[in-house]
This record gives structure tokens, C-alpha cells and sequence, in this order.
């Protein structure tokens, strides 16, 4: 723990501080029990938008999410449909729904907040270990898991096992977004553009919808090697698919080729 995490943990009023290392206590035992963990995660607006469905129709249906003011935002065929869908595999998908959540939550507050962080990385490592083991390989989430998993490792600076892990993904699972979206990202990070550029391409041909992440990272590579027209193309393909962040527009529209 940091000095600056000390000091924003002692400076919150002694109540708060009991709650919430009792928050995380409550979490930690209901994972180590393998029961609901529902009531432990409480969303933001953002973060259950950003959930797939099957995740928000199962988020509703465990405890604490069943009395928050998401419920009225699915509707029983939405339920009906993703039960149909993931088989015996709803009754453990939120774990691996709160796993997305976390990894993302952990990736926010990096460099800020070292306990959060390593909190958060725990948790969805745990979350994804639970998901992993029960949802078959049959099934598409299984393998988000995974790449959460390779994700956790990168974050923990394990980066060349994470890469491996997702090349490995990539391999076994040529038609999963998620393992091109993280890895081209990843490798974009490490300066290895021209194959981070490979890898998204091979994914947009061979992914039935590539996701807009996968559009956006490949724009950001693009822009970096100067191919401005290509970069556009990318990045209206991202941004028609919802991207939320304008950085590769605002770089674009800073060359003169938005």
C-alpha cells in the first residue's frame, strides 16, 4: 500500500473505513463459499450499460441486485433469451459478469491507487477462477474468462505471459473478439505495432462482429504509422459501433483528417 492510499484510508471518518473492510470481508467469504456474491458489487449506471445482456438479466435475479434500480430495465424475455442461451451456465454467469466489471475497475485506478487496484485484481481473478471452472469451454464466456485471466497477469506486470496466454486464446478460439480487441491493444502498448496492426486485421476478417474496441485500437495504430485515410475509416466504424472515448477522433481532427 502506497503512502498516498494511507492517508486517503485515514482520513475517511472511522464508520466508513468498518463498512467497508467489512464489504470486502462479506465478498471474500462468498466467494470462498462459492455462493451469490450478488450483494457484495454495487453499479454504476455506466458499468451496467456497458454489461452484456445475459449479464444484467442475471444481475437482477441474484440478491442485492434484485432490489437495485436496474430491475426494471429487463424484461422477461431478455431473461428468457439469455437463460436459453447459456443453459445450466446462468447460474454461474455472474461471477464472470462481475469479473468484467472488476478488471475494468482495477485498469481505471491504476497508478492512483495501489490498494484499489490490487483489490480489484483480486477479486476479478477470483470471480474469473469461479467462472472458468464451471462454464464450459462451449460456451463463448468461458473464454472472456480467460482472457481475464491473461489480463490479470499482464496487470501484475506478467506482461509476456499475459501476451502468450492471449495468443494462445486467439488460437483456440479464432472467432472471439475479446482474445484480438486485449491483445492488439496490448501490443500497441509494448511499441510492436506492425503486429498489433496483424493481429486486429486477422481478428476483423475472421470475428462474425468485431467489436468497436477492436476497430478503435487498430485506428490508434493506423494514425501512429501515418496511414491518416485508413485510420478515419477505423475509427467511423468504432465510433458507429458506440465507442465511448473521443481520443482517436480528437487525433484525427489535431492532423487535419477528421
Amino acid at each position: 500500500m502506497n503512502s498516498r492510499s494511507l492517508e486517503a484510508l485515514a482520513g475517511q471518518p472511522q464508520p466508513t473505513r468498518t463498512r467497508r473492510a467489512v464489504g470486502r470481508l462479506v465478498c471474500a467469504l462468498a466467494l470462498l463459499l462459492t455462493a451469490s456474491a450478488g450483494h457484495c458489487y454495487e453499479l454504476s449506471p455506466s458499468e451496467f450499460k456497458a454489461w452484456p445482456d445475459y449479464c444484467k438479466t442475471r444481475y437482477v435475479r441474484v440478491p442485492g441486485g434484485d432490489n437495485s434500480p436496474y430491475v426494471r430495465l429487463v424484461s422477461p424475455e431478455m431473461v428468457r433469451k439469455a437463460k436459453a442461451m447459456l443453459g445450466d451456465s446462468w447460474y454461474h454467469v455472474h461471477h464472470a459478469c462481475y469479473s468484467m466489471m472488476l478488471i475494468v475497475r482495477a485498469e481505471r485506478v491504476r497508478g492512483r491507487d495501489a490498494m484499489q487496484w490490487n483489490e480489484n485484481l483480486n477479486m476479478a481473478q477470483n470471480e474469473a477462477n469461479y467462472a472458468v471452472q464451471r462454464i464450459p469451454p462451449t460456451n463463448p464466456v468461458h473464454w472472456k474468462m480467460l482472457t481475464i485471466q491473461a489480463r490479470v497477469l499482464y496487470e501484475r506486470g506478467n506482461k509476456a505471459q499475459g501476451i502468450d496466454a492471449l495468443k494462445q486464446i486467439v488460437r483456440q478460439k479464432p472467432d472471439l473478439g475479446d482474445g484480438y480487441a486485449v491483445l492488439g491493444n496490448y501490443l500497441y502498448k509494448d511499441g510492436k505495432l506492425d503486429e498489433a496492426r496483424d493481429v486486429l486485421q486477422t481478428g476483423i476478417e475472421k470475428v462474425p462482429k468485431p467489436s468497436s474496441e477492436m476497430h478503435y485500437f487498430l485506428g490508434m495504430i493506423l494514425l501512429k504509422k501515418g496511414s491518416f485515410d485508413a485510420a478515419r475509416e477505423q475509427a467511423q466504424k468504432a465510433y458507429a459501433l458506440g465507442y465511448p472515448l473521443p481520443g482517436l477522433r480528437n487525433r484525427l481532427k489535431a492532423a487535419g483528417h477528421w
